[in-house]
C-alpha cells in the first residue's frame, strides 16, 4: 500500500479528508526548515537561537535585499491582523506559557500590528510564525486531515526560507557545521 493511501486509510475517523494532492509546500518546508536549522542555526533552531543569528547578522552590516520578505510578511500580516489587530488565527500559532515564548509572542504582536517597513523585523517575524508553525506540525498540533488548507501558509513560509537560505549562501555567511553520521 502507498503511503498516502495508507494515511487516507488510517485518517477516516477525521470529519475531512486530506487531500494530499495539495500538500507539496508542507512536504517542502521540512526539507527547507532542515536546511535553515542546520545553515542557520547551527542545528538549534530555537527562537532564541534564531534571534541572535538575526542581531549577529544586523550587527556585522549584512545589508538584506530590500523588501525581499514583503509577500510572505503582508500575506500573514492579513492573516493575523482583523482591525488593526491580532485575531483567533494569531492565537492558533499556539505559543506556549513560558516568559520566553511570551516575549516572542508579543513582539511578533507588536510587529504585526504596527507600520513595520524595516526589513530586519519583517524577517524576524516571519521567523518566528515559521518556528511555531514547526512546532505545531512536528509536535502534533497540526491537524493533518485539514493541512491542505494550510498549503498557502506554507508555500509563504517556503518562500522566506528559501530567499533567507540564498541570501546567506551569495553572502558567504552560511554556518560550516559539519555532519555527524
Amino acid at each position: 500500500m502507498d503511503q498516502n493511501t495508507w494515511l487516507q486509510n488510517f485518517l477516516t475517523e477525521e470529519s475531512v479528508k486530506p487531500d494530499f494532492n495539495k500538500i507539496e509546500n508542507v512536504k517542502n518546508f521540512t526539507i527547507l526548515w532542515n536546511l535553515f536549522e542546520r545553515f542557520f542555526c547551527d542545528k538549534e533552531g530555537s527562537l532564541s537561537k534564531i534571534q541572535l543569528k538575526l542581531t549577529d547578522l544586523k550587527q556585522r552590516g549584512y545589508i538584506l535585499p530590500p523588501q525581499s520578505f514583503d509577500v510572505p510578511y503582508n500575506y500573514f500580516r492579513e492573516r493575523y491582523i482583523t482591525n488593526k489587530q491580532t485575531n483567533l488565527i494569531f492565537e492558533k500559532l499556539d505559543f506556549r506559557d513560558t516568559k520566553t515564548e511570551e516575549t516572542f509572542k508579543e513582539s511578533l504582536k507588536n510587529c504585526l500590528e504596527g507600520e513595520t517597513t524595516v526589513d530586519y523585523d519583517k524577517l524576524s517575524a516571519l521567523l518566528i510564525i515559521t518556528s511555531r508553525f514547526r512546532n505545531n506540525l512536528f509536535h502534533g498540533s497540526k491537524n493533518i486531515a485539514k493541512i491542505s488548507e494550510q498549503e498557502e501558509s506554507f508555500a509563504q513560509l517556503n518562500s522566506a526560507l528559501m530567499s533567507l537560505l540564498d541570501f546567506l549562501k551569495k553572502s558567504g555567511k552560511l554556518s560550516s557545521v559539519e555532519e555527524k553520521l
